[in-house]
């Protein structure tokens, strides 16, 4: 289904995040939450550490991190990933063909129609907005906003 005329806008998607600097915004937001995650983990197990001993502590400290980690992880794909994801899309439509604009779109329809089965497997993830656990838009909405592209190119 990746069709030439797809790849060469998902090429130029890819571009897209280079003129933004994306691997530098997105190494220092996972830094940020890094730190944050750690240092929640770490204050619990100081707060603790003498009222419940080192183990018990030290348990509570990484659950305290890993809840952190996870739920800042999240947070930064729905907020920071999938707009950055659109932002690369926009990019690459404003060089792209209403035809490889189209076929990008064709592209990430079939493409969901694959993800939406690995979900359901995933039966917990299943119940978080797609642009939270992936970081990219939803492949409805995605697909909505290219066709839209392409449009607005061809007029």
């Amino acid at each position: 289904m990746i069709t030439p005329a797809a790849q060469r806008f998902i090429f130029r998607h890819e571009l897209g995040h280079t003129s933004r600097s994306y691997s530098k915004k997105a190494l220092a937001s996972l830094f940020a939450i890094a730190t944050l995650a750690t240092g929640a983990g770490m204050t619990t197990i100081y707060s603790l550490i003498s009222k419940y001993g080192g183990f018990l502590a030290l348990l509570a400290g990484l659950g305290v991190g890993m809840t952190v980690d996870t739920v800042l992880g999240y947070l930064n794909n729905a907020f920071f990933k999938a707009r950055e994801e659109r932002k690369a899309d926009e990019f690459a439509m404003q060089f792209s063909t209403p035809e490889e604009i189209e076929a990008a779109a064709d592209f990430f329809d079939a493409y969901e129609l694959g993800a939406q089965k690995l979900r359901t497997q995933s039966y917990l993830l299943s119940y978080l907005p797609i642009a939270a656990t992936t970081g990219h838009p939803s492949a409805q909405e995605r697909t909505q906003y290219l066709r839209d592209g392409a449009k607005a190119v061809q007029s």
